[in-house]
């Protein structure tokens, strides 16, 4: 015991020393510290790094803006190609009863019904004179 007693005793002002050099040269290097020195350089770094981002960030929100476009311009076409207007256009029309409701089959109408008709350009009134219907097969 006496043996290892004085084996720490004799080194441990050896240990006490290094850390002493060890604790002074983080200080030293603390006190030479970038941040410490000069703050103002260290904030100025931090906001250009932030107009860095943002600049970044606006890029890429073009570069997405721009790469929607043809999706866009695809999907509004396909829309375009439900648009009633465009629809009556081709040669369709909408008939309506008397109360707004739209004629979908010939069993909404009966003989000497007026009906309203739209189509591309117009409107005009129609009295229901015939009735055919068509028989499906199923």
């Amino acid at each position: 015991m006496i043996q290892t007693l004085d084996k720490i005793s004799t080194q441990l002002p050896s240990m006490l020393t290094k850390r002493l050099n060890d604790t002074r040269s983080k200080l030293l290097g603390l006190t030479k510290s970038y941040a410490l020195k000069r703050p103002q350089l260290l904030v100025q770094a931090k906001y250009q790094y932030v107009d860095q981002l943002n600049d970044t960030l606006q890029r890429l929100l073009s570069q997405k803006t721009q790469n929607s476009h043809p999706l866009l311009d695809h999907l509004t076409e396909k829309l375009m190609l439900l648009d009633p207007l465009k629809i009556l256009g081709r040669g369709y029309s909408i008939i309506q009863n008397d109360l707004g409701q739209i004629i979908k089959t010939t069993e909404q109408v009966v003989l000497n019904q007026s009906v309203h008709v739209t189509v591309q350009h117009g409107t005009f009134d129609a009295k229901v004179e015939k009735i055919h219907d068509i028989q499906t097969k199923k």
